[in-house]
């Protein structure tokens, strides 16, 4: 029987250290690919409190809280969605808890209905492994809801990334978020007390009563309404779509029918006394989103129960309205979806093996 040759000795050497090699290769990457995933989503999101009731005109306030569970937090990318005919973002609109999260990556950002900002808790300091309040969200009520309330949640763009040693740096930990709801109220004004003037009288030459007064026709007409003042809450020149809030204020001697918004887009908007406004005082907040670009002259005007209708006079505003910048091509992009995560270095480590397995099976049965 002739011996093997030395090449065909080495060539079976080489393919039995394949075969031995490759299945520990694959073993330690699933043994590598399980520790980077084994990492379970448990963090949460919250709204504190839950719920609350405001009059309209009223600011109200929420803590954004975050509980990480068993993950590392260390940078959240929060997305708050709001109906923005019943809330407006008020003074700040929202404060970061800068003594957890030290960096302001972006934001925030506020548009018609949505609120957005990034945080993270700096290079140097600890992650977050407990709950913690990310910051505080402020709105003033615009209208009332009655009889259902309006919710505060989160989108689903928002992102909870960690830094622990068994993480990806890309891996979305949120589990879960839950929504705030506010009730918002009318606000009643306190009555205004009428003062009964008594009816003048007068004794005509040659009439006279059984108690020698005769009573005059008394004097009518009441002024118009007036319009004090009619005021936005940021600036006049913006890019559409333009969220923005204007508010009314007037006086009338007789009661008040109406408040009129008129926003010079075609759009208006009126008020009553089921919506807030007092009798005789109207001191009323509303909201409006431009849509295009233009110029337009928003105004406001108050109408009593008599028909009568205060002037516009200074009770106008000047809004100029610019193109999108998105629809212009130069606005912020769209932040890019996380890259899919799973066993690819598995797969392909172990598709190679098996290629280089067959070559030399093939190479060894052709010797």
């Amino acid at each position: 029987m002739a011996m093997p040759s030395g090449k065909k000795i080495l060539l079976l050497g080489f393919v039995v250290v394949l075969l031995i090699a490759i299945p520990l290769i694959i073993y330690l990457v699933s043994l590598q690919q399980n520790a980077k995933t084994s990492t379970v989503p448990s963090t949460s999101l919250s709204f504190t409190p839950a719920s609350q009731s405001v009059d309209s005109g009223a600011n109200t306030s929420f803590d954004i809280n975050i509980n990480p569970g068993s993950n590392s937090v260390s940078f959240v990318k929060i997305y708050i969605n709001y109906d923005d005919t019943k809330l407006a973002t008020e003074g700040a609109g929202f404060v970061p808890n800068t003594t957890s999260f030290r960096s302001v990556v972006q934001g925030p950002v506020f548009e018609p209905g949505k609120i957005s900002f990034t945080l993270s808790i700096g290079a140097s300091a600890p992650p977050i492994t407990s709950s913690t309040k990310i910051g505080t969200l402020t709105f003033k009520a615009l209208n009332t809801t009655s009889p259902a309330s309006t919710q505060v949640g989160f989108g689903n763009q928002t992102q909870v990334l960690s830094v622990g040693t068994t993480d990806q740096f890309n891996e979305n930990l949120l589990l879960n978020s839950s929504s705030a709801t506010i009730n918002i109220t009318a606000l009643i004004p306190s009555p205004t007390p009428k003062v009964s003037i008594p009816t003048p009288t007068t004794v005509p030459t040659g009439q006279a009563t059984s108690s020698g007064i005769s009573l005059a026709t008394p004097a009518s007409a009441a002024g118009a309404p007036i319009c004090s003042s009619f005021t936005a809450d940021r600036a006049l020149t913006g890019i559409a779509p333009y969220n923005i809030n204007f508010t009314l204020i007037g006086t009338s001697s007789a009661d008040i029918l109406k408040a009129t918004f008129n926003f010079g887009d075609g759009q208006v908007t009126e008020l009553t006394q089921a919506n807030g406004i007092g009798q005789t005082s109207v001191n009323s907040l509303t909201s409006h989103v431009y849509r295009s670009a233009g110029t337009f002259s928003a105004f406001g005007t108050i109408t009593d129960v008599n028909g009568a209708v205060s002037q516009v006079g200074t009770c106008t505003l000047i809004l100029t309205i610019n193109p999108s910048e998105i629809a212009s091509g130069s606005g912020v992009p769209n932040p890019s979806p996380l890259p899919p995560t799973g066993p690819s270095n598995f797969i392909a480590i172990g598709a190679i093996g098996f290629f280089i397995t067959i070559l030399g099976v093939i190479l060894l049965l052709a010797l």
